[in-house]
Order: C-alpha cells, then structure tokens, then sequence
C-alpha cells in the first residue's frame, strides 16, 4: 500500500526564544514562532529510515490521542534520548508522481526524548487498518 508523507516545520526548527535567537529569522508555525534548529535539521536526515522501518520500530500511541510516537531503539543514544518522530495517519485518496495512494503520514515533530515515555504500544497494521476506516487506534485508560 502506498502512503504519502508530509512533513512539519516542527521537524527541522524548535521553539522561539527571543533572547537566545537574536537576529534570526522567525518561522511561523501558525501564530507560535519557531526558530530553524540545526540539531533538529541534521537528525531529520534520518526521517526517511525511521518511517520506511515503522514495522521494525517500537510505535507507540501517544496520550495525547492525537498522534502516534516512534520510538527508534536502534539509535538510543548513552544518556537515554532516541530520535523520536510523531506523526498522524488519515485517509487520503490521490495521486502523487503517477502512483497512487490511500493514506497519508503526517510528521508533526521529530527531535530527541527521553526514553522510555508513557504510551500504549500499537502495531502498525492496527493504525494503517483504522486509517482505512477513518478512525484512529483507541487509548486505553489506565
């Protein structure tokens, strides 16, 4: 199945800090300012893997109920952070470049966390079968 990819600003750009980002231009993520972080862009170089991999990786479901986390274990780093990227899954019927696609994956942040973080774990075939039928995976209340 094809899905197509998007991505955040939040991917490449951290929260604005007008005493530390002096002089730099402001990114507009709707009415809250981001600034361009070069951290956030060299790792965001690992996007593509880290979702071509989503059967392999842990996938968490988030407590926001609003998207899913994944949590790369292959690159846990010594003090305990990996490169986490959260995104949404929905249906959209199109065509991109001449193939066609059902589903599409919106990265809405990607940077480094502590692991691990609270979530409910989720398969990949549960949240690409509810994103057929328009729905999202249910949290569990604990």
């Amino acid at each position: 199945m094809n899905i197509i990819v998007g991505y955040s600003s939040h991917c490449w750009t951290r929260t604005f800090d007008p005493a530390a980002h002096t002089g730099q231009m402001q990114i507009m993520d709707g009415i809250r300012p981001r600034a361009f972080c070069p951290d956030r862009y060299g790792a965001s170089a690992a996007l593509g893997g880290l979702l071509a991999n989503l059967p392999r990786n842990r996938l968490y479901l988030t407590p926001s109920d609003r998207n899913y986390g994944i949590y790369n274990a292959t690159t846990i780093l010594p003090d305990g952070t990996a490169y986490t990227a959260f995104f949404t899954l929905k249906p959209r019927k199109g065509r991109f470049d001449g193939i066609r696609h059902k589903l599409r994956l919106f990265v809405e942040s990607a940077h480094y966390r502590p692991q691990p973080e609270d979530g409910q774990k989720v398969n990949v075939a549960a949240i690409i079968g509810q994103a057929l039928q328009g729905k999202r995976v249910k949290r569990f209340r604990r």
